[in-house]
């Protein structure tokens, strides 16, 4: 059962979440997607485990069934944790387990570290701890690629819009991302969704988003993280290499990390039946029983 819901957050921007499944006695799950994402990549994972415990989904301002922010300052990484820790107040929910894919392992490890009293596990999910785009093919190519794209887009935006539309197409991103590694084993199905709901957003927006998420970094506090960490990321993965899931594992301790041959980027919606059994195992032994 999913139930849709939205809250006005800290700065009255109008947050939609989903929430799945009934409160048990487990530890509930909240997911924080990548940037320019809606919940596509919890397709497998939320009703998989509400089948045992509650879980969260939500949009970041600008995402999915969300508003614009209204003020738009607030869409760096802390101010995507306050808004965790918003809807977690109106959901009257604390210590919960944190689930981030891509981006959002940024958003749940600054999570953990302004509102430690909500975080009862972190599970980050093929993303970086730092540097949004700071690593894409292990080179400085992201960065470029944003400061260009940004560029862009404050000298001709109506066009920069055109653009980012037609290059979104699915028949035009879809085989360019697997050509490149970006998209593994994913259904076309699913990138097909995901591309769509690209399209929608504002360009201009979600660009000072990633400018934001790559000015941010957890590297400061991974050594002071005393919850339970499960790490899952592709081997193959080239935005976010798999060196850094290594270096994350490392500095946190007690850090799990799984490695999975040939998972790209897509990692959620590659092999579902896989990653959900893994998250499944690492609460029920390492979360709920604590």
């Amino acid at each position: 059962m999913k139930i849709p819901g939205k809250i006005r957050s800290f700065d009255g921007t109008r947050l939609a979440f989903r929430v799945w499944g009934e409160a048990t006695d487990k530890k509930p799950v909240v997911c924080c997607s990548g940037i320019a994402c809606d919940d596509m990549y919890w397709t497998y994972l939320a009703p998989d485990l509400s089948q045992e415990r509650q879980v969260v989904t939500w949009d970041y301002p600008w995402h999915g069934n969300s508003g614009p922010p209204e003020d738009p300052e607030e869409t760096s990484v802390p101010s995507l944790a306050r808004h965790a820790h918003t809807l977690l107040q109106h959901l009257d929910l604390s210590a919960v387990a944190t689930v981030g894919h891509s981006m959002g392992v940024q958003v749940i490890l600054e999570w953990w570290n302004l509102f430690r009293e909500d975080v009862a596990a972190i599970v980050p999910v093929g993303g970086p701890f730092a540097r949004t785009v700071g690593s894409l093919y292990g080179t400085g190519l992201g960065r470029f690629m944003l400061s260009a794209l940004e560029a862009a887009a404050r000298i001709q935006p109506d066009l920069t819009s055109l653009a980012w539309r037609a290059m979104f197409q699915s028949s035009i991103a879809d085989p360019i991302g697997r050509a490149g590694g970006l998209i593994g084993h994913a259904p076309a199905d699913m990138m097909d969704r995901y591309f769509s709901h690209l399209r929608q957003l504002d360009p201009i927006g979600i660009l000072e988003m990633f400018r934001k998420g790559q000015e941010h970094s957890a590297e400061d506090y991974l050594e002071e993280i005393d919850v339970p960490v499960l790490i899952i990321h592709g081997k193959a993965d080239v935005m976010s290499p798999f060196s850094l899931a290594q270096e994350m594992a490392r500095r946190i301790p007690g850090a799990e990390l799984i490695g999975i041959d040939g998972g790209a980027h897509t990692l959620p919606i590659e092999d579902p039946d896989m990653i959900n059994a893994t998250i499944r195992r690492f609460l029920r032994e390492k979360v709920d029983s604590s």
